[in-house]
């Protein structure tokens, strides 16, 4: 059987292409830049410094061997990165994202379709035109997509009811759910729930958006990530011992539920307490003017950083509208922070109340605020010396069985 997985950037699938290796049927991992023997790729990172050449290092798997990788269009994606860094207004960019993606997909179904692949696993958003080729050209390929977030359609959906809720600072994200990016998702979304053949989903919130557009349940296949790492942080060395310091981290906007955190930061009264926020913020909306002294705005930080910064945090809050997972929170559970996590991001699985952290709803205001009233510096660190326990069960070996099973339940017809 030949399997592969395909994704034009990374996100998670080189876990998902190691563990369709190791139950045997890997065929090809297939992206466009990759640190393999001779790419262009590696051409570059001989020339790049610091933060760019870590990101560099990073675009490689320790699980697969050079002769497993396929790139395709990597010279795209290298302009693409390029003009991230360079084209601040962005129309640059995502002209070119749609043109990257367009190449990219293009030439994967030529390879499909050549080799003759029994199972391609693909990604939400970013494969639909793949996916569409391969269905009208009637191949026998089956297409797989793995959902790394919730259905952007139902997630519209959800954010539109909210910008009505909270109209203060709502205007610009109203917008950019009715043109641009978020509509271009939209429309992949449709086309990926009327072609696949299934759907991979890390937490039960991503497979209710699934069927909330009418997917049946027995395309829909569980495949949690794995989160979990042996090693133990000694991380609560570097906490405070009086101050309580919790973190937001995500762009600062209606959909990740930040402006919900602030009216909550607004009527809480607690002078040891610290609200950092990590990720793209800006300094012209009404947020910002009102905030700024009672909140410490860090703007967009490395990935390397972000992990040295939980080390001195003590509660990581997700208050997100909607999210097939939530890294970010996991990473807060593994460097000793409790977290309190919004029942709408997929991550709110792994969260036990009242030992590794405390869930509600993304609306409740009042449950948010009662829960940051009463927690004390003792409770945090009694709760501290299981976070990481807590994880236990997601592990990247528990993924791979996941997937290899969802593989012979689509191949078979299940």
């Amino acid at each position: 059987m030949k399997v592969i997985v395909a994704h034009p950037f990374q996100q998670h699938s080189f876990k998902t292409a190691a563990a369709v290796k190791k139950s045997g049927n890997l065929y090809k991992y297939i992206t466009t830049v990759y640190l393999k023997k001779n790419s262009i790729t590696s051409i570059f990172c001989g020339f790049l410094t610091g933060d760019n050449r870590k990101r560099a290092l990073g675009r490689k798997s320790s699980d697969l061997e050079d002769d497993e990788i396929i790139l395709l269009s990597e010279w795209a994606n290298l302009i693409l990165l390029l003009l991230q860094r360079l084209d601040r207004g962005r129309k640059v960019y995502d002209w070119w994202y749609k043109k990257t993606l367009s190449i990219f997909n293009s030439a994967l179904y030529r390879y499909v379709k050549k080799n003759k692949v029994d199972v391609a696993i693909v990604y939400d958003t970013v494969s639909y035109g793949f996916i569409e080729k391969v269905k009208k050209a009637d191949l026998k390929t089956k297409i797989i997509v793995d959902m790394s977030a919730p259905n952007a359609n139902y997630m519209k959906s959800v954010f539109e009811a909210e910008t009505k809720n909270i109209p203060q600072y709502a205007q610009d994200d109203l917008k950019e759910l009715s043109e641009g990016y978020f509509l271009n998702k939209c429309k992949a979304a449709d086309i990926e729930l009327k072609y696949a053949d299934a759907f991979l989903v890390a937490s039960d919130f991503t497979q209710k958006s699934l069927e909330w557009s009418g997917i049946d349940t027995r395309m829909i296949h569980k495949c949690v990530y794995g989160v979990y790492e042996n090693t133990k942080e000694e991380c609560v060395l570097q906490k405070e011992k009086h101050i309580i310091k919790c973190c937001f981290i995500g762009k600062v906007c209606l959909q990740k539920g930040a402006y919900r955190l602030f009216d909550v930061i607004d009527s809480l009264n607690r002078s040891d307490m610290e609200f950092h926020f990590y990720g793209s913020y800006s300094k012209e909306k009404p947020y910002y003017e009102k905030y700024k002294q009672k909140c410490i705005f860090h703007g967009h930080v490395p990935h390397e950083k972000m992990l040295e910064e939980l080390k001195k945090m003590d509660v990581v809050i997700f208050p997100s509208f909607a999210d097939g997972f939530g890294f970010s929170v996991t990473e807060g559970l593994l460097h000793n922070n409790i977290a309190i996590c919004s029942l709408n991001a997929g991550v709110s699985e792994v969260i036990i109340p009242g030992v590794n952290g405390y869930v509600y709803a993304p609306d409740d205001e009042e449950t948010l605020l009662k829960i940051l009233q009463k927690i004390d510096k003792n409770e945090i660190k009694k709760m501290q010396e299981s976070t990481i326990e807590t994880l236990q069960a997601y592990t990247w070996k528990a993924y791979g069985a996941s997937v290899e099973n969802a593989i012979e339940r689509v191949v078979i017809g299940e």
